[in-house]
């Protein structure tokens, strides 16, 4: 599949065309219409009064329909032209600030939930409803709003604020100051691309990598029981209590009544596998929080202006507010996946137990790497290797098929949030992140080549590559521009930077052999920058045991 370029939005993967694009129409509307037509948002009980034959829980849904204009099209077209211009930070912000909290924010989560998927992005009103839009529109909103000034919003209003939002600069690039098309897409990039991720990747890993990797170092804090001290609950409890979460969110139009969930007909199927005590505790000790805890956990003293909307956002860690209506407003699902996902898991470890977690975590990333380099049956796989009179350590493993020699190392590391904004210190904190991993290699393939008597066993007889595996997405990463940041020091070998996921997807290619693969992307200059997740989509991939052995220990299956 090839990727999508379509300013200001960075799309991975290809749109699944699927009939109109406003199914609620008669027909597909003319996209550059400016009819003055509004779209209409639909409540619970309107649903019901229209199918009065349909399930309630099912179908009471808030929903988009268009009312058509004279025209016949859907008239979007008036709020899309709106910011037909840059729009500085200050204007966005004044826009979202015209409503109250408590009425635009249940609405960007109404809107949220329909569109929810990654493809229906694309289906949105002019490409506008993107989570990390709504996202920003809802941190805008609970932070600066006013209750007392404004008027309630209507979804055209949402729609204008996306817009503006979309239409936001980047004084950076606009100057073409040096290195500034490398900065932006680092901070597009790391804002866009983490709401691209596969969901039901992220459960199994979660579980492969903390319920079935076993670490050969002895444990500071991951010992049995951790999961009980840092959820107050078991990790599945934790996964299937945010994958209920997501689940009525998006079948509730971004509104969570948990009460209403657990007491329907049937519900005892999820309360026979998780206790409804224990999914309440969860729920209100790791997703939620109310307004007042939302405003402190913003980083505003650190972020300001333009860059604002790269900074964390605390939807991140507790996705759901309490206190706006009765039940949980949830204004973006999909945040709550990337709580779930080991990095996740990893931010809620470190707040409490600081580095020693994060060393834990090191050493049990690095053998779940391992596990998956295991897969194939077409290589030989060595662990680290001491040599040397002090014991000095290789790259994490070193796989040899009948093609090349790939020197691996694993990093447990994550994008700061000086890479996420891309200030003027993202190129040094990118080399403090990954610039030792190129230097193991570098090391490694040194060896390797004087034929160091630890490294009888590797042959120097076939080419080799160096693959840095880290275990959330530094992308666009493998760009030159942002290349260079990292490695100031040449390398030995071409070298490529990958996700964990890439890597779960790596080891199950057909017809080639994984270092076959790596070698001829490397050495291809037409591809030049490539990461191994996007050239993957030239080739057969198949089912990952590691991964579906880990979901299959997760409570339910969606």
């Amino acid at each position: 599949m090839r990727a999508i370029r379509s300013a200001p939005l960075l799309y991975r993967r290809t749109r699944r065309e699927s009939g109109d694009l406003y199914p609620a129409t008669s027909g597909t509307p003319p996209r550059g219409c400016r009819c003055h037509s509004i779209p209409e948002l639909l409540l619970p009980e309107q649903i019901r009064a229209r199918s009065a034959d349909s399930d309630v829980h099912s179908e009471a849904r808030w929903r988009i329909e268009m009312r058509t204009g004279v025209c016949g099209c859907t008239g979007m077209g008036m709020a899309s032209h709106l910011f037909a211009r840059s729009v500085r930070d200050s204007e966005f912000v004044a826009r979202v600030r015209r409503h109250p909290p408590s009425s635009l924010v249940p609405l960007v989560a109404a809107i949220g939930a329909q569109y929810s998927e990654q493809d229906s992005w694309l289906d949105s009103p002019y490409m506008k409803f993107t989570p990390w839009a709504l996202a920003e529109i809802t941190r805008v909103s609970l932070c600066f709003g006013n209750e007392h000034r404004g008027q309630p919003a209507d979804v055209n209003d949402v729609l204008q604020c996306a817009a503006a939002f979309s239409a936001l600069t980047d004084s950076e690039l606009k100057r073409n100051l040096p290195g500034a098309l490398g900065t932006f897409l680092l901070r597009v990039s790391g804002q866009q691309f983490a709401y691209q991720r596969f969901p039901l990747f992220e459960l199994g890993r979660s579980c492969g990598l903390f319920l079935q990797t076993t670490p050969t170092k002895p444990v500071q804090v991951l010992a049995d029981g951790w999961d009980l001290e840092l959820f107050g609950c078991t990790l599945q409890q934790y996964l299937a209590t945010g994958f209920l979460l997501h689940t009525a969110a998006v079948k509730g139009a971004g509104r969570v009544d948990l009460d209403a969930i657990l007491s329907q007909p049937g519900s005892e199927r999820i309360t026979d596998t998780v206790p409804a005590n224990i999914i309440r505790d969860a729920l209100a000790r790791n997703f939620t929080t109310d307004i007042a805890g939302f405003k402190q956990a913003n980083p505003h003293h650190r972020a300001a202006g333009e860059l604002r909307r790269f900074s964390f956002n605390p939807l991140r860690s507790t996705p759901a507010i309490a206190g706006m209506h009765q039940p949980l407003i949830v204004p973006v699902p999909g945040e709550i996946y990337r709580k779930l996902s080991p990095v996740g898991i990893y931010y809620a470890g470190v707040a409490k137990w600081g580095d020693r977690f994060a060393q834990d975590l090191g050493d049990l990333f690095e053998q779940y790497v391992g596990r998956l380099l295991s897969i194939r049956d077409d290589c030989q796989v060595h662990p680290e290797i001491a040599y040397g009179k002090d014991n000095r350590k290789s790259v994490d493993w070193i796989l040899v098929d009948d093609e090349a020699v790939v020197l691996v190392e694993a990093k447990s590391v994550r994008p700061t949030e000086t890479v996420r904004m891309g200030t003027a210190e993202a190129g040094e904190e990118l080399a403090r992140k990954l610039q030792k991993a190129h230097h193991q290699i570098n090391v490694t393939d040194e060896l390797i080549t004087q034929r160091h008597p630890a490294f009888a066993d590797i042959p120097t007889d076939r080419p080799r590559v160096g693959l840095v595996v880290t275990m959330e997405p530094f992308d666009a990463v493998n760009m030159p521009w942002i290349h260079q940041m990292i490695v100031t020091a040449p390398q030995r070998i071409p070298t490529t930077i990958a996700s964990v996921h890439d890597l779960e997807r790596l080891v199950t290619i057909d017809g080639l052999g994984v270092g076959q693969f790596l070698h001829i992307l490397l050495n291809d200059p037409h591809r030049e920058g490539w990461s191994v997740g996007t050239a993957l989509n030239d080739v057969t991939t198949t089912d990952n045991p590691v991964v579906r052995t880990g979901f299959d220990a997760f409570p339910w299956k969606p």
